[in-house]
């Protein structure tokens, strides 16, 4: 039984995933998720 609750848990919580990531920029005007890029600073700041 918890076996089965839990792969239902695992299962709605990949389906509200991808509602999330794809549903929700639908509602804002002008957004594109495609032009969002990480803005990875892994380096040091005053290299010389």
């Amino acid at each position: 039984m918890v076996r089965k609750l839990l792969l239902v848990c695992g299962i709605l919580s990949s389906l509200l995933y991808v509602a999330m990531t794809v549903f929700v920029p639908m509602q804002f005007e002008g957004y594109s998720s495609a032009s969002q890029r990480p803005q990875a600073n892994l380096g040091g700041m005053n290299r010389s």
